[in-house]
C-alpha cells in the first residue's frame, strides 16, 4: 500500500471519528440545554403564580422595607454580650429600666464580685429593697427580655407582715456579660415591651380568717341585722340602730351583697366573703 492511500485512510478515521465525537457532545449539550430550559420555564411560571397571587412582589421598594423590618426584628429579639461592663454603667441601666417600666420600685445595689470564664468576664450584683410585687415582676422580666445579657442568679421575696398589702421585700442577684468583642449599649437600644401584671399577690393567703375591714362596716352588717319585710323585688332590714335599709338583689352589704329574694318561702338570700370565699346567708321575716 502507497504511503499517499495510507495517509488517505487515516485521515478519513479521524474525520469520521470526529464527526461521531461531535455529534454526541452536541447532542449531550443539547440535552443540558433543553433540561435547563424547562427548569427555566418552570421558574418563569413559578414567578408569574407567585407575581399573581402576591401583586406585592412587583413593588421592589415593600419588598426591601419588608425585607429591613425582618432585619430589625431579628436585631431586637437577639440577646448581646456587653463590650465592657461596672457597677456605674449597670446601676445606670437598672435606673433606666426602672425609669421607664416600674417606677415606684426602690432598691439598695452593691457590687458582690467578680470573674471570668474562659473570654468572658462577669460582674455579679445584689439588689435588695422593697417593692410591690407586680413592680418586681417588671424588672426581672426586663432584665429577661432586653438585649443586654444579664442573668438572674437567684431571687428572694418574702413577706413578714400578714399578707394583706401587695408589697414585698426582696433580694436579687445577677450577672453582667462582657468581653472584647462584645457590643455596645446604647440607651437607644431599649425595647419598649409590657406584660401581663400578676393577678393577685402569691403572699396573699386566698382562704383567711375572718377580719375586719373599716370599708365594708360602712354598709350594713348582717350579723346584728333583722329582716322585716320583703316583697319580690326589694327587702327591708333593720340594722342594731333601728335604721330601716330597703336593699334590691346586688345591692352592697358588710363583705357581700343581696343575691336573690324568695317570696314563695319569704327569706332574702346573701353571698358574704369574709374568709375568702363566698357562703351564703339567708335572713329570714322575723316574726312578732
Amino acid at each position: 500500500m502507497s504511503h499517499k492511500l495510507r495517509n488517505t485512510l487515516i485521515l478519513g478515521i479521524l474525520l469520521l471519528i470526529v464527526i461521531i465525537g461531535g455529534y454526541f457532545s452536541n447532542r449531550k449539550d443539547a440535552q443540558k440545554l433543553s433540561a435547563k430550559q424547562k427548569s427555566f420555564n418552570s421558574t418563569v411560571k413559578m414567578l408569574e403564580d407567585l407575581q399573581r397571587d402576591n401583586p406585592d412582589m412587583k413593588d421592589e421598594k415593600s419588598i426591601v422595607a419588608v425585607l429591613d423590618k425582618m432585619k430589625k426584628e431579628a436585631r431586637e429579639n437577639n440577646k448581646f454580650i456587653l463590650l465592657d461592663d461596672n457597677p456605674t454603667h449597670t446601676f445606670e441601666y437598672l435606673v433606666l429600666l426602672c425609669d421607664k417600666f416600674c417606677p415606684e420600685i426602690t432598691f439598695d445595689f452593691q457590687l458582690r464580685g467578680s470573674g471570668q470564664i474562659d473570654e468572658i468576664q462577669f460582674n455579679k450584683y445584689e439588689l435588695s429593697g422593697i417593692a410591690h410585687i407586680n413592680s418586681l415582676f417588671k424588672l426581672t422580666t426586663q432584665l429577661e427580655k432586653q438585649n443586654p445579657l444579664y442573668t438572674i442568679e437567684t431571687l428572694i421575696i418574702s413577706q413578714e407582715a400578714e399578707g394583706y398589702t401587695d408589697t414585698i421585700d426582696f433580694n436579687l442577684t445577677i450577672q453582667s456579660h462582657f468581653y472584647t468583642q462584645g457590643t455596645e449599649y446604647k440607651e437607644s437600644d431599649l425595647k419598649i415591651m409590657e406584660f401581663p401584671k400578676i393577678k393577685y399577690n402569691p403572699f396573699y393567703s386566698r382562704i383567711h380568717g375572718p377580719k375586719k375591714s373599716e370599708d365594708e362596716l360602712r354598709y350594713i352588717n348582717l350579723d346584728d341585722a333583722v329582716l322585716i319585710a320583703l316583697n319580690p323585688e326589694k327587702v327591708f332590714v333593720r340594722d342594731n340602730k333601728g335604721i330601716v335599709h330597703i336593699l334590691y338583689i346586688g345591692d352592697k352589704v358588710a363583705y357581700g351583697y343581696l343575691s336573690s329574694i324568695n317570696w314563695n318561702k319569704q327569706y332574702a338570700n346573701f353571698k358574704i366573703n369574709k374568709i375568702g370565699i363566698f357562703q351564703n346567708k339567708k335572713l329570714y321575716i322575723e316574726k312578732e
